[in-house]
């Protein structure tokens, strides 16, 4: 299987472009530059296309990707905001606009080639620190956490008609918590959000999405560790049996261990890891696991053992300055 990992350089305004061998070894090359901060990256697999933003000047660039991987841009698209999260619905008609700074949400329509139409379908503002947005595995309900209200939003969707409905309910995570990104388990039953400001990760049942409960929250770092935390990043291994979480405070990743059907998180291991690690991402197999250091500006491959989740440093290199995204797109 050939595998490709896109990193994004904020502060070089570069997106990098990696090939992933099989021992864990990575090879540069592309190096793509833009106009302005590359921000989050985003990948349309149907449709072969990678989307990221850029700041100051508010774009989002578009990139056709070929059979190997490489990009050739293609086309842009005029923001009205900052942005710092992007996502698709599962069916792939939809892209979602997160803003943090502006406290919005912009959504466009995807045509058929997979691009937007020049103005948003829908703009939903009054999010405080809206940091990201995800729809269920389903494709029923769009989540949006707004950080700055320690609350997760949850709108109704209808894909077929191309429609989003008024706010269906609101989650609350806790005082000064600071919910930030999501991951959904493959069951369909249990999502997990991860809080930024308090360095925990909540469970949440979603088997009936329309009554959403919370079943455990667990701290990211060691309890006896007194510094403020400042975590970042949540994903699920693909077999559904592991969870990892960052924190940037501690060059930390931590290893849960998914039980009872993934309502319950169990801590297993902490590991050390890059410097400020804004970001980081699971390769499709489950073998590799890529972490970006914003201020390390390195990223670095730990191979995945698939009966505890442990990871293991394999290897290491030096990328553009302020790499804050890591995606993969196999083959």
């Amino acid at each position: 299987m050939n595998e490709v990992v896109y990193i994004s350089c904020a502060e070089s305004k570069k997106i990098e472009v990696w090939k992933l061998n099989n021992n864990g070894k990575l090879n540069l090359i592309q190096i793509i530059k833009t106009k302005g901060q590359t921000q989050p990256l985003c990948i349309n697999k149907k449709k072969k296309l990678l989307y990221v933003t850029i700041r100051p000047n508010y774009f989002l660039l578009i990139y056709k990707i070929n059979s190997n991987g490489l990009l050739k841009f293609y086309k842009k698209n005029i923001l009205l905001s900052s942005v710092n999260h992007i996502s698709l619905d599962q069916s792939n008609k939809f892209i979602f606009l997160s803003s943090y700074h502006y406290g919005n949400i912009n959504i466009f329509i995807l045509n058929k080639n997979g691009y937007l139409f020049s103005k948003p379908y829908k703009i939903i503002s009054n999010l405080k620190g809206c940091h990201s947005s995800y729809t269920d595995l389903k494709n029923k309900k769009l989540f949006i956490s707004a950080l700055k209200k320690d609350s997760i939003y949850i709108y109704n969707l209808n894909i077929k008609k191309k429609k989003i409905f008024k706010k269906d309910q609101k989650i609350k995570t806790g005082f000064n918590f600071g919910p930030r990104h999501m991951s959904f388990n493959k069951n369909k039953k249990y999502a997990y959000s991860i809080n930024e400001i308090n360095g925990s990760i909540d469970v949440w049942k979603i088997k009936n999405l329309n009554k959403i409960i919370k079943k455990q929250n667990i701290n990211i770092i060691p309890k006896k560790i007194n510094y403020k935390p400042w975590s970042s990043d949540i994903h699920i291994h693909p077999s559904g049996k592991f969870l990892y979480a960052c924190d940037r405070t501690y060059n930390l990743i931590t290893l849960f261990h998914i039980l009872n059907n993934g309502s319950f998180l169990l801590i297993k291991k902490y590991f050390i890891t890059e410097i400020q690690p804004r970001s980081f991402n699971i390769n499709s197999n489950g073998k590799f696991l890529i972490v970006a250091g914003q201020k390390s500006n390195t990223i670095s491959c730990y191979s995945i053992c698939n009966i505890t989740g442990d990871i293991k440093f394999v290897s290491n290199y030096t990328v553009n300055k302020g790499p804050l995204w890591v995606l993969f797109k196999n083959f």
